[in-house]
């Protein structure tokens, strides 16, 4: 299977493209990370693969309106 074929069924299935499901399923896994885990928010971005600690804050943000930190503090 091509990916543009890969691309099209699993968007059709998911309605999400392959890269965007793969962010929310990390933002998903970093969420329980924070609230779980004794990982510093940093710890937490590297460990799911994020190339910055800045990255990751910025797209957790675009996706739940909060910074991890936040998220942290609003469910402690």
């Amino acid at each position: 299977v091509g990916y543009s074929k890969f691309r099209k069924d699993f968007k059709q299935i998911t309605g999400l493209s392959p890269n965007q499901y793969f962010i929310e399923m990390k933002l998903e896994r970093s969420k329980n990370l924070l609230l779980n885990e004794e990982m510093s928010c940093k710890e937490v971005a590297y460990s799911l693969g994020f190339d910055s600690q800045t990255y990751f804050t910025r797209v957790f943000r675009s996706h739940t309106g909060l910074t991890p930190q936040e998220f942290r503090d609003r469910h402690f």
